[in-house]
Formats: C-alpha cells, sequence, structure tokens
C-alpha cells in the first residue's frame, strides 16, 4: 500500500503531463498510475527505483506515452522497460549524471525521434563517439555538447554551448 503520502509526489500538470518527484517507492508499486487518464508526458525526478513489473509495462505502453523524461537518476543504464514504450516518440536525459551510455536496443525503438542529454557528463562523453552513436542513427540527438546555463538578472535563461 502507498498511502497519501506518495499522492503529494505525483503531479498532474496541463492534464496530459504528470510529474513524479522524489519518491523512494520502486515504480512497480506507482499503482495511481493505473487510475489516472490517459497523460502523454512522463516526467520522472530524482526517483530511486525506477524497476517495474510486466503490468506497469504494458500500461504505460498503452496509454501511448510520447515523452519522457528522467531527471536527476542515479543509474548507470536506462531502465529496460524503455524499450516498450512504441509510442515513445522524445526522450530527455536530465542530470543523469552516472549514466555511462546507452544500450543496444535503444536503436529498436523505432518511434523514438528526438532525444535531449542535458548534464549527464559521462554519458556526453559516450556520446562523442560517431561508433557510440551508430545504433541510434535515427534519433536526432541534441544537448550532448557540454552546455552551460548563464542566469540572467531579471530571472531568464540563455544557453551557451
Amino acid at each position: 500500500h502507498i498511502g497519501d503520502s506518495f499522492s503529494s509526489l505525483m503531479h498532474i500538470i496541463k492534464g496530459r503531463e504528470l510529474l513524479v518527484s522524489g519518491s523512494k517507492v520502486p515504480m512497480h508499486q506507482w499503482r495511481l498510475l493505473y487510475h489516472l487518464p490517459a497523460f502523454r508526458t512522463l516526467k520522472i525526478m530524482d526517483c530511486t527505483d525506477l524497476s517495474t513489473s510486466p503490468d506497469m509495462t504494458q500500461h504505460l505502453s498503452s496509454i501511448d506515452l510520447q515523452c519522457l523524461r528522467l531527471s536527476s537518476l542515479d543509474q548507470a543504464e536506462l531502465p529496460n522497460w524503455l524499450a516498450k514504450l512504441t509510442s515513445l516518440h522524445e526522450l530527455t536525459l536530465d542530470r543523469c549524471e552516472s549514466m555511462t551510455s546507452l544500450p543496444q536496443w535503444l536503436g529498436e525503438v523505432t518511434s523514438l525521434k528526438k532525444m535531449e542529454v542535458i548534464f549527464c557528463p559521462k554519458l556526453e562523453k559516450w556520446l562523442k563517439s560517431k561508433e557510440n552513436k551508430r545504433f541510434i542513427a535515427h534519433i536526432d540527438i541534441t544537448g550532448h555538447e557540454i552546455t552551460i546555463s548563464i542566469i540572467i538578472f531579471g530571472g531568464s535563461f540563455r544557453r551557451v554551448k
């Protein structure tokens, strides 16, 4: 049983996006996902265990999930269940500092057209090799150069590469 404390970690944004932040509960126990209306974008931030069950993977695949953002994860690899997301068009990896490479199966996710890599230094280094990017040639990868954000007075941001 997850309880009310977990529901406070889930936020529905604009009715089509779901943000899960700071969960210490394994993903296969995120039962609330089964009861939410279909959402197109899932953002997972600072969650420790992204292990999932076949039922959860099938559910994520069935809701036509198109965009996935993984932020501040302490994992060396992408979770295997991503391979089953047949509607996924866009993947963003943000501040996944332990991630060192991309799995071969990512090349088989033919629906994936765009990937953004932000502040993932080990992965950015790995992506600099043309040989490493060969199996994901169909994916438009942006942001894999070291990106620095500069705060401009007044609260706006400008990226400098």
